[in-house]
């Protein structure tokens, strides 16, 4: 345990340089896009003479050098200031803590479904090489990969809003409906569904296809061969040391994709206008708000090597051997 958490301190501190960077480069990929965030609040505010201009880049501090103004900006996150929205004139970590509870719900409620049906698709298509199944799992899993996640949320749209009209296509409740309680509760899953479900096909393939190799190569491998030599029962084999082993690409890819499933999960939200992170992301952009997109940058940057420090250690509870490489 101590050499995980070893791991686990040593991983995060590596992360501050890595939050460093993601700043250093998101400050400067943002400042270098076409555009002025004082032309959008200016025109918000009744007009775009050179006076309101001057006077909205003085408010914000726009008029600064852009070294002063990251400077400024990188002081305020390591105290763990995010900043003032221009946009919504509120503190970006009010904003941030509003709108995540969505995006994490979205996220979880596609992933686990997503990983959990991958194992068994792939542990079902690995038992029967060469078999119809097997084709089968495989031609569906690839063409979940090939299915872009806004192409696939319309469709879904279309056929469970439209077609068969089972499901709400937009926003996270029914306004008519009381908020709270486990009528608020059921309301707000029967929104998540189509959101989940679009997030959740297009990384099944992926996870499906994972643990149908992974298992392919660990059922062929030499410790297995002699563990059916010594008269185990296949399940047992497959069950107790085979699985173990196959699933080890699969939380290694979670940790991989999980920035990828963040960024998935911002064309969701933006095409069943779920008021999440994304949602957020789409208005801080169209309103050049440099501040909420900093913060969101940060967050997402540390979610994400949260996420991978916690699969290094889950990867280290199924290896043992890996516990000694860590130490």
């Amino acid at each position: 345990m101590q050499v995980l958490l070893a791991r686990a301190a040593r991983r995060l501190v590596s992360a501050v340089a890595l939050v460093l960077l993601v700043i250093s480069i998101s400050f400067a990929m943002i400042h270098a896009a076409p555009g002025d965030a004082a032309l959008v609040l200016a025109g918000e505010a009744g007009g775009a003479d050179m006076t309101t201009l001057e006077h909205v880049r003085r408010a914000f501090g726009l008029d600064r050098p852009l070294v002063e103004q990251f400077l400024n900006h990188l002081g305020r996150t390591a105290r763990g200031d995010l900043g003032y929205s221009y946009l919504f004139n509120r503190p970006v970590s009010d904003l941030i803590a509003e709108r995540m509870g969505p995006t994490l719900a979205l996220t979880l409620c596609a992933l686990v479904p997503s990983v959990l049906l991958g194992v068994v698709l792939g542990i079902s298509a690995a038992r029967r090489p060469g078999s119809t199944l097997e084709m089968l799992i495989t031609s569906l899993s690839v063409a979940g990969l090939a299915m872009p996640v806004f192409w696939m949320g319309i469709v879904l749209m279309i056929v469970f809003g439209a077609v068969i009209p089972i499901a709400p296509v937009g926003g996270m409740r029914d306004v008519t409906l009381a908020a709270t309680g486990l009528s608020g509760l059921l309301d707000r899953l029967h929104h998540l569904m189509l959101p989940a479900l679009t997030l959740a096909l297009v990384n099944l393939g992926l996870f499906s296809r994972l643990v149908h190799a992974s298992l392919r190569q660990t059922l062929d491998s030499d410790f297995i061969r002699t563990a059916r030599s010594y008269g185990l029962p296949e399940r047992v084999i497959l069950y107790r040391h085979a699985l173990r082993h196959a699933l080890m690409p699969l939380v290694s890819a979670i940790g991989v994709r999980f920035s990828a499933l963040l960024s998935g999960a911002v064309l969701v939200e933006a095409v069943f206008s779920w008021p999440g992170l994304g949602d957020l992301a789409l208005d801080a952009i169209m309103g050049r708000d440099t501040p909420t997109l900093l913060g969101l940058l940060v967050c997402g940057s540390l979610v994400t090597i949260l996420v991978n420090v916690l699969c290094d250690l889950i990867l280290a509870g199924i290896d043992p051997r890996l516990r000694t490489t860590l130490a």
